[in-house]
């Protein structure tokens, strides 16, 4: 077996490690954690305004079991809020929101806040008309 040594300055030439800034472990998932976390006790505030109660319900698992009258949501991967009434154990209605990807200003938490209560106050009416 040969023994390969490679050295920094035989990679890549045009580049040097000054060109790419700051690299910091994980900034994109602390983003995304920090929303999760943001739209969760929005939607616990929203609900308790609302007189209901909602479930954290995963994307991943759809056959879990939930009983009629649950209200549930959940947050995919591409910040897609979807808040769901369960009339059955595998029938629901659902309403969908897009969420913006970056929430960090206060006007941009306003704007979340006003956007989830407008759904949830949708997904309400609709369920008073069955």
């Amino acid at each position: 077996m040969k023994n390969i040594r490679q050295h920094f300055d035989d990679l890549r030439p045009e580049y040097s490690r000054s060109d790419f800034g700051e690299i910091v472990k994980g900034k994109h998932a602390y983003v995304h954690l920090e929303v999760a976390e943001f739209v969760r006790l929005l939607i616990v505030c929203i609900g308790e305004d609302e007189a209901l109660s909602f479930i954290h319900h995963s994307h991943e698992n759809s056959f879990a079991g939930r009983r009629p009258g649950d209200w549930t949501y959940e947050l995919d991967s591409a910040n897609q809020i979807n808040l769901r009434y369960w009339i059955s154990e595998f029938r629901n209605i659902s309403e969908s929101i897009s969420n913006p990807t970056c929430v960090t200003s206060p006007q941009e938490r306003a704007d979340l806040q006003a956007l989830l209560t407008r759904h949830v106050q949708i997904l309400k009416t609709r369920v008073a008309a069955l």
